[in-house]
């Protein structure tokens, strides 16, 4: 993926603050030239021109200052003026410090290397020849999970210049596959290529893939697995005064247990409403209360009609109340309240108005 990275000095870069005492500069020049610089810079990144600009692009970006800009960044040694075949252009100095962009050649080995890792013809005959272990320092190497230092990456024995093979490629860990990065002759001077192993050893994600492309493998290490829970052991002899730990439980034991172990039953509550005798009540002793022989309404939850009242013996009262006078007028109706008219004031019986 091309990108360009200025560096975090670059706004004060030596070479680009000396256009503040050039002829011709004011307060202004350091800043324009800066942002001129980095919007042909990022051009540059995008069209895989290698830090070359071309007079198209240099204008478009300066548009009447360009002269004046070109002739500032050129004289402060920011641009190198070039022509080829007859056309003119500038080159951005190539300084990690300032300005780092990618080059056509670095994207198109990161492009080749990418396609190196989905060939699975060339990653069988790796793990078939080198099985899940670094070739630089033989640690077990991992091919799932998060990419810390143990992850697996096959390694260029010659560089990323020359397309991968499997004689000139090898299993590494991500630590040794990224210390020697491009200065092979470095590390190869320090370090010494293991031979492949005898008998290569599979992880469960690698013999999944060789399985899968016709090469039936069985596991021979779970490192790259969840670990197994086993059955911690008594300790013969405990230490005085120290409980033992209690050994982990077993979900699968607790299971079965739980569905064989008797259960304690709380026995159901009697019937409230039921066929057999009732309770005794609490006050059997007092004297019962005369009930009315009438019946009272469906749904009403008590005895007698609801007309006639039942007293205590020895109180008085009416049983029935006196029938109505045919001869009594009725009685008053109470006064309405007249409204008030909308938008006036309410009126209150009584008012004079």
């Amino acid at each position: 993926m091309p990108w360009v990275r200025f560096g975090d000095d670059s706004a004060t870069y030596p070479a680009l603050m000396k256009l503040h005492g050039m002829k011709g500069a004011d307060e202004r020049t350091v800043n324009e030239a800066f942002g001129f610089l980095a919007r042909i810079a990022t051009l540059s990144g995008a069209h895989k021109t290698d830090y070359e600009i071309d007079a198209g692009t240099a204008y478009m970006i300066g548009g009447a200052r360009t002269d004046e800009l070109l002739r500032l960044l050129v004289k402060a040694g920011v641009l190198t003026a070039g022509r080829r075949g007859g056309l003119q252009y500038w080159t951005i100095r190539a300084d990690p410090e300032f300005i780092h962009i990618r080059t056509k050649a670095e994207l198109e080995r990161e492009a080749r290397y990418r396609n190196e890792l989905r060939d699975d013809a060339l990653r069988v005959a790796l793990l078939l020849r080198d099985g899940d272990n670094c070739r630089w320092c033989g640690i077990v190497v991992l091919w799932t999970g998060r990419k810390g230092q143990q992850h697996a990456e096959p390694d260029h024995l010659e560089g990323l210049d020359v397309p991968g093979t499997v004689d000139n490629m090898v299993i590494a860990c991500r630590r040794c596959n990224r210390a020697r990065g491009n200065d092979t002759d470095l590390w190869d001077a320090e370090h010494e290529l293991r031979q492949p192993p005898e008998y290569p050893h599979y992880g469960a994600h690698s013999a999944r893939f060789l399985t899968k492309n016709g090469y039936p493998t069985e596991p021979t290490y779970r490192s790259d697995e969840a670990p197994a829970h086993h059955q911690a052991a008594a300790d013969p002899a405990p230490t005085p005064g120290v409980r033992p730990a209690a050994p982990p439980r077993d979900p699968q034991a607790l299971a079965a247990a739980a569905g064989t172990a008797p259960q304690r039953v709380r026995p159901a509550a009697p019937p409230r409403h039921g066929n057999g005798p009732r309770n005794t009540p609490r006050n059997a002793d007092r004297t019962p209360i005369p009930q009315s022989d009438e019946t009272g309404s469906a749904g009403s939850g008590r005895d007698g009609s609801g007309t006639s009242t039942t007293h205590l013996p020895g109180e008085a009262g009416s049983t029935t109340p006196p029938p109505p006078d045919p001869a009594a007028p009725p009685p008053p109706q109470p006064a309405r309240r007249r409204r008030g008219r909308r938008g006036g004031r309410r009126t209150s019986p009584g008012d004079d108005r």
